[in-house]
């Protein structure tokens, strides 16, 4: 004689794997000693704002230097000298003049491709403030 499985046999196992597929709700991170003494990530600083062409122009050596750093290049003359910053998209020339006895001043720049073809002045001005 042949026995049969009864429904529930058969069922319970389905019901079972069923139950298991399902994701777990998430739980709270785990409390640890690192966790619970971690010092807390400050902000970052905001960005400083981008100076333009004409907040540029007439400009000290400093003022200068404290809006975009330190150039990578200097080259001092008599009475001029030439700051240079670059990036990958471009090379931006400070042409800082000495017109008395005070100290020189931003009277012009330009701004030049990686081969020496002239870009737009506002455009390398702004990426090298980034």
């Amino acid at each position: 004689m042949k026995r049969l499985l009864s429904p529930t046999a058969v069922l319970l196992p389905v019901l079972l794997l069923a139950a298991c597929s399902g994701t777990a709700p998430k739980s709270a991170p785990a409390v640890t000693p690192q966790t619970v003494n971690a010092a807390p990530v400050a902000p970052a600083p905001p960005p400083k704002p981008k100076i333009t062409a004409s907040q540029l122009l007439g400009q000290s050596g400093p003022w200068v230097a404290a809006q975009l750093g330190e150039p990578a290049f200097v080259r001092s003359e008599r009475t001029a000298n030439i700051w240079q910053y670059k990036n990958a998209r471009c090379v931006l020339n400070l042409f800082l003049y000495v017109e008395t006895e005070d100290a020189p001043r931003v009277l012009h720049f330009d701004a030049r491709n990686a081969e020496g073809g002239n870009v737009d002045r506002e455009t390398c001005l702004a990426t090298v403030q980034q």
